[in-house]
């Protein structure tokens, strides 16, 4: 399936870590997160995260740089949520 068979009726993955400041994440975990993140931007899928630290944050760059090779607007696929002063690494209006 394409990213532009589900435009019109988007399919949200939500993707948590842990929650623990855990960056940098141990390089197994790095590559793996990345994949997912990738793997969903280009499959079409809109992604939910936390923002918090590691594997959030992996996949979140991972989604966003995947979406940015493929013209496609980060605006209308990531939906952060997070409770408390946390920074998220993408402020989107969702």
């Amino acid at each position: 399936m394409s990213h532009a068979e589900i435009d019109d009726e988007q399919t949200w993955v939500l993707v948590a870590g842990t929650g623990w400041r855990n960056d940098p994440l141990p390089k197994p975990q790095q590559l793996a997160a990345e994949a997912i993140g990738r793997a969903l931007a280009h499959r079409g899928f809109g992604l939910v995260t936390c923002g918090w630290y590691g594997v959030d944050r992996a996949v979140t760059r991972a989604f966003a740089g995947e979406l940015q090779a493929l013209g496609l607007p980060l605006s209308r696929r990531l939906k952060q949520s997070c409770r408390g002063p946390m920074n998220l690494p993408f402020l989107v209006a969702t």
